[in-house]
């Protein structure tokens, strides 16, 4: 197959000789198929060594990079997942997965940046700074184009800021990409539940699935999209969602990656799709997100467990001072943690434990989200007469603002 990269450079030639030449329709619709089935033989290929070889020359070509890139970085919703992918699927999640990684790794640098943007969005929006969280979604989207994550980020500022949401309803692109837009809108209204957006959200893809037929990607994808944490990635419909998945942003993308390995490490290690991702997430190693490398942990070998991965000692301090029942000192050390990181799930937890130990009623971060959730976590975690009403406010709160801060992970 070593001189399938050299065809579909060819192709594109001839593509490119008969848009500026004779014009020829039916040799154009012949070409294209053709440069489809040269990118699909590449796609598929049975050797891991050989494909990472040939993607990366057909990425550094300029001719062959647009048709792999095209949708990566959309300048509008208009433009979101608007040109036709000339790489076909191939229904076996191996070969999905392990291009969705390439795409990633060419990009590394994107990736890195958004992982940086989105915590400064994280840290912003616990501490009610919504004005500054506003100007990191304006530049990143600026900068690389729009994205589901930006998107939803906005939604939740715009309903925090009184600003309209009309115009983001009407840029969206009338397809199943921009349908999921209104579902944006709607769990940000106040008076909507997590409980009631989730059930209007599976009414709506029931009603779907009975007047839609043969339409199980379209049907998939949206379910994906709208569910947010409480999407299932059950492994027999995740292949009806991956098809689009390969349209979208690539910062979608990469989520998409992160989401279904959170998914996937609850299945058994006999799982095909749990053992292709196991294969290819450890190609990740150049991204510097603290979650994937978690993830990238639990999927790699206990011999490379040892070798290859640092543990951070952000919150060492305050957990030797709980141990030794130092309290009030193990409380202030997370709070100045809480300080410089605000999103620090662990340190969250860390301090809700110390104060329910202490029970002083000392309160901190008082009047901002993350006061508000430590609050709502005080209550789950003494299991008192507020419980429930603080679990809907804790779901509700990670469902409208996409800050990485998910209820599974603070209890």
């Amino acid at each position: 197959m070593g001189n399938t990269v050299e065809m579909i450079k060819n192709l594109i030639v001839r593509i490119e000789m008969n848009r500026y030449g004779r014009k020829n329709k039916k040799t154009e619709i012949q070409l294209f198929k053709e440069l489809g089935d040269k990118f699909n033989v590449v796609l598929t290929l049975e050797d891991d060594k050989v494909f990472f070889e040939d993607f990366g020359k057909l990425i550094a070509s300029q001719a062959a990079e647009p048709f792999i890139s095209c949708n990566f970085f959309p300048d509008d919703l208009g433009d979101y997942a608007k040109y036709r992918n000339i790489i076909g699927f191939s229904n076996d999640f191996r070969y999905e997965i392990r291009w969705m990684i390439a795409c990633i790794l060419y990009r590394k640098d994107v990736i890195n940046e958004f992982i940086i943007q989105r915590e400064k969005y994280d840290n912003y929006v616990l501490l009610n700074k919504y004005e500054e969280a506003l100007k990191v979604i304006d530049y990143f989207d600026e900068c690389y184009g729009v994205s589901y994550w930006s998107t939803e980020c906005r939604f939740f500022l715009y309903s925090k800021l009184g600003k309209s949401v009309i115009e983001l309803l009407q840029n969206a692109v009338s397809t199943v990409f921009g349908s999921v837009f209104s579902f944006y809108e709607l769990k940000n209204r106040e008076s909507v539940t997590s409980d009631e957006y989730y059930y209007i959200a599976e009414k709506e893809i029931t009603s779907a699935k009975k007047y839609i037929h043969d339409a199980g990607q379209a049907i998939e994808f949206f379910n994906y999209a709208i569910a947010g944490n409480a999407y299932i990635a059950e492994p027999e419909k995740i292949m009806l969602a991956i098809g689009l998945i390969q349209k979208c942003s690539l910062i979608d993308r990469y989520l998409f990656v992160i989401n279904m390995c959170d998914e996937l490490m609850n299945q058994t290690k006999t799982n095909y799709l749990y053992q292709c991702m196991q294969t290819y997430i450890v190609f990740l190693q150049e991204i510097n997100d603290d979650h994937l490398t978690a993830i990238r942990f639990v999927f790699d070998t206990e011999k490379k467990r040892k070798t290859n991965y640092i543990l951070k000692t952000r919150l060492d301090r305050a957990k030797t001072k709980f141990i030794l029942g130092e309290l009030k000192d193990a409380r202030k050390e997370a709070v100045e943690l809480l300080k410089l990181f605000p999103n620090n799930t662990e340190a969250m937890s860390l301090l809700v434990e110390t104060n329910i130990l202490i029970n002083d009623g000392e309160v901190q971060f008082k009047d901002t989200n993350l006061g508000i959730l430590l609050e709502h976590l005080s209550s789950v975690y003494r299991l008192n007469n507020q419980r429930d009403d603080a679990m809907e406010a804790i779901n509700k709160f990670a469902l409208t603002c996409s800050v990485k801060v998910k209820s599974g992970a603070l209890l």
